[in-house]
């Protein structure tokens, strides 16, 4: 397994090749540190299937489309719709192609 200072410096990298945009907003990631003060909460950690995976998470390539909002609607906004890239499992991903 990498070191904390390792895990450190694969993150820097992968932040300036993004030019530090943030991703992710899709919720599904529990926020503790909103948590009010005295609260609890139960965290389960489990095993990682992929033995080669350098970090202590998965991480998800998602994919953020634009849509001009719903069909046949006169007064909908503009909406950004997330989905998950094939290439997480192997696969040619066709939005990318």
């Amino acid at each position: 397994m990498a070191s904390l200072a390792e895990i450190r410096a694969r993150l820097q990298a992968a932040e300036s090749k993004q030019g530090g945009q943030s991703t992710g907003g899709d919720n599904s990631i529990y926020p503790h540190w909103n948590m009010e003060e005295g609260s609890s909460a139960t965290l389960r950690f489990l095993p990682d299937g992929n033995s080669k995976n350098t970090f202590f998470w998965q991480e998800r390539a998602m994919i953020r489309l634009p849509s001009n909002g719903v069909k046949g609607e006169m007064d909908s906004k503009q909406v950004m719709v997330q989905v998950p890239c094939v290439e997480m499992w192997q696969e040619a991903c066709p939005i990318l192609a």
